[in-house]
């Protein structure tokens, strides 16, 4: 009996470890070092390409711009205006978990600002020279997302066309901010390789990249983030905050994506109430679907800006 118990104790210190070390990993993790760090499944002429583009954006004379949170913290950007005296609007670049926008959209800067828009690169909260001790996974995002367009709707206008661009968990943070009170200049979503909700996401990858039992890590994991980090896994979803949605939304997503399965950008276009398209591309893993099938991708983004901007 005594034999049971001990291994019933250390099984259960075990499942305590596996909770703590994975809430560790994920939130509270530095992710100021990873700016310039070339994203998983980024080789050969692609992983020039990236080094080109963060490259062209760091000679380009860009402004820093901090705002703060809701929460109270200091959150960075940077901003390029477009070459023309009149752009056609600013798009806010919302990028990944442990990642930057350097990483996620440096084979986009060149695309976006020739179509002559202005350019806003955040760095997440927890991210590069944002503030910020834990990843929220989109729950406290959202709210940060909400005001940086406040602040572009501030400076420019109310008539000054924003877009959004979120990858990954950027696209996920933005879809969630689709549930709170945005301004009303903001014209449309981008979201490419955004997940369905932490928990889902969380339930997803346990197994299959970290090799953890699902439950009770996750259960571990979510008592640790709401008693340390002040949010939950189920606390929001994108579903909940697409089907209230009015904003315009192009879903991309990957076919070959393993981290996030493509599953979940169909189920966030289903839910999704406002005009919406869903591109989908074979052979594309997490993230990567515009360096796999630029001519397709960066086409359909062109036609969503022209449809729903105002300066089409």
């Amino acid at each position: 009996m005594l034999v049971l118990w001990i291994l019933l104790a250390l099984l259960f210190a075990a499942l305590l470890l596996f909770g703590v070390l994975f809430y560790v990993g994920i939130c509270r993790w530095p992710n100021r070092a990873l700016a310039d760090a070339i994203p998983p499944g980024v080789s050969g002429k692609w992983e020039q390409r990236v080094r080109d583009g963060v490259a062209w954006m760091r000679q380009q004379d860009t402004e820093r711009i901090c705002i703060r949170s809701y929460d109270g913290l200091k959150l960075a950007a940077l901003f390029l205006p477009a070459a023309e005296a009149q752009p056609k609007g600013t798009i806010i670049l919302v990028h990944g978990w442990r990642s930057s926008g350097y990483n996620d959209f440096s084979c986009a800067y060149q695309y976006y600002h020739g179509l002559g828009y202005n350019i806003l690169n955040i760095f997440q909260r927890a991210h590069g020279e944002s503030q910020g001790c834990f990843t929220c996974f989109g729950v406290k995002e959202r709210y940060d997302c909400q005001s940086w367009a406040r602040y572009v709707a501030e400076r420019f206008g109310p008539e000054h066309d924003i877009f959004f661009s979120g990858i990954s968990m950027g696209a996920a943070s933005v879809m969630m901010a689709t549930g709170l009170e945005l301004p009303a200049n903001v014209r449309g979503i981008l979201a490419d390789s955004g997940f369905t909700s932490p928990w889902e996401q969380f339930a997803h990858v346990l197994p299959r990249r970290f090799h953890l039992p699902v439950h009770p890590t996750i259960e571990i994991a979510d008592l640790l983030c709401r008693c340390i980090a002040g949010f939950g896994f189920r606390e929001c979803s994108s579903i909940d905050a697409l089907a209230g949605n009015k904003i315009p939304m192009l879903f991309v997503h990957g076919l070959a994506d393993t981290f996030v399965p493509p599953e979940m950008s169909r189920r966030n276009y289903e839910a999704c109430a406002a005009p919406k398209e869903l591109l989908l591309v074979e052979g594309a893993r997490h993230g990567l679907s515009y360096l796999v099938d630029e001519p397709r991708v960066s086409e359909k983004i062109k036609n969503f800006l022209r449809k729903w901007g105002t300066f089409s």
